[in-house]
């Protein structure tokens, strides 16, 4: 059995310090400390604080995210599995409302910890667009519920979000879809912010599918390229969306209202 090295734990630390934060160090007066200086301090170390409860989560993404890129064969199939979990249906008292008792409210804030850190890895294994000879991989995010979703320059094959609930701020600017993208039936709801939907300077070269969505909030398409077939047909716009410098190079159907500058 081969030995971890102290590489190998430097290695797994940058790993996962993007998706994951740290466990502070706590200092504890409780337990007793075998030592000859009875006033050296004893510190530990509550993984229990983490978004799972637990260290697990550590473990999980390393695995996950080291599968992907030591294997870019792999990248695919773990985006699957982070698409997968997103899919699960998934409340939050702060969106819903209703009468939460405080362990619920609790379970729900780690389970939306958890959740964002997915979002944050799916990003991370995504190249970024422009980059030369990257996969093209795709993401199947039906009915997921999902909350400050960044897929900001990132480069994606096909993205499904049909009957999506997209929470707060979501960012997809300057993002190249070289597959069809589906938002059909999607809802922007508040959550902490507005639920701001901007998707500027990005470039669609397939068909770009909005119908019967539901912008709560703030709709920004500025400089956008619809290169391919789009539809907005029965979508609604809590106010008129931002279209400027946008360019819609094949057939639109239910376009949406004119242009207005970006605020």
């Amino acid at each position: 059995m081969e030995l971890v090295s102290l590489e190998d734990v430097r290695a797994a630390r940058r790993l996962i310090s993007t998706v994951t934060g740290p466990s502070a160090a706590v200092r504890t007066p409780l337990l007793p400390l075998a030592a000859e200086d009875e006033q050296r301090p004893l510190w530990l170390k509550p993984e229990n604080l983490q978004p799972a409860g637990a260290f697990k989560i550590r473990g999980a993404l390393h695995a996950l995210a080291g599968l992907a890129r030591s294997n870019p064969d792999h990248a695919q199939t773990v985006l699957d599995v982070l698409c997968s979990y997103l899919r699960r249906p998934f409340d939050h008292p702060r969106d819903v409302g209703g009468e939460w008792a405080q362990e619920q409210v609790d379970e729900a804030q780690r389970m939306l910890q958890v959740r964002l850190t997915a979002q944050r890895l799916i990003a991370d294994l995504l190249p970024r667009a422009g980059e030369a000879d990257a996969p093209v991989l795709d993401l199947d995010l039906t009915g997921a519920t999902v909350e400050y979703f960044d897929l900001s320059q990132r480069l994606v094959g096909s993205v499904v979000l049909r009957h999506a609930r997209l929470f707060s701020s979501n960012n997809f600017s300057r993002c190249e879809y070289r597959g069809p993208v589906w938002f059909t039936g999607s809802t922007t709801g508040p959550g902490r912010l507005s639920g701001n939907f901007r998707c500027q300077d990005a470039v669609f070269h397939d068909k770009a599918w909005f119908p019967r969505v539901r912008f709560s909030g703030l709709a920004s398409f500025e400089g956008t390229s619809f290169r391919g077939p789009a539809k907005f047909t029965d979508s609604t716009f809590a106010e008129p969306p931002v279209l400027g410098g946008a360019e819609f190079l094949d057939h639109v159907e239910g376009a949406p209202t004119e242009p207005v500058e970006a605020p």
